[in-house]
């Protein structure tokens, strides 16, 4: 098993994504995971739906939750952003989790490489090559400002 998917099956948490098994083919092996109704955010935000500003703060709040606890466990998420914030309604509104650990560090990890992957959402320091936890943060900051614009738009 790779070591993405250990540390994936190592957070345990309602607003991150669940491994509920792994699948091997003939064609290579798929992971299988949670199914969550509502899309990424970035459908939502591109869709003609609106989220009302408390929704907006709500799924923030879900995605914070979420880093708090892979944090904690010593991951580092490295790629915050609309695409990687999957949601799900249910009847008290929408529900948030962060997906795509695939550039994942552990907090033991040096970080030496530059991921341009979504340089919108990097903070400033991730560009000379350092990641520290807080650079999660900037990342949740832009996704704030942009679902927060959004909602006082609609």
């Amino acid at each position: 098993m790779s070591s993405r998917i250990k540390i994936l099956a190592r957070l345990q948490h309602p607003n991150i994504i669940s491994r509920q098994g792994i699948e091997h083919t003939e064609k290579g092996r798929y992971l299988v995971l949670d199914y969550w109704n509502g899309g990424n955010l970035r459908h939502f935000m591109q869709s003609n739906s609106s989220l009302s500003l408390l929704q907006s703060l709500k799924i923030i709040a879900d995605v914070l939750s979420g880093l708090e606890h892979a944090h904690n466990s010593g991951i580092r998420h490295c790629d915050i952003k609309p695409e990687n914030i999957l949601l799900h309604q249910n009847e008290t509104g929408w529900m948030a989790c962060l997906a795509d650990f695939g550039i994942t560090r552990l907090s033991q990890e040096k970080y030496t490489e530059i991921n341009l992957r979504a340089p919108a959402y990097m903070a400033p320091e991730q560009f000379y090559g350092h990641f520290l936890p807080t650079s999660n943060l900037y990342a949740v900051g832009v996704v704030l400002y942009l679902t927060g614009r959004q909602a006082t738009h609609n």
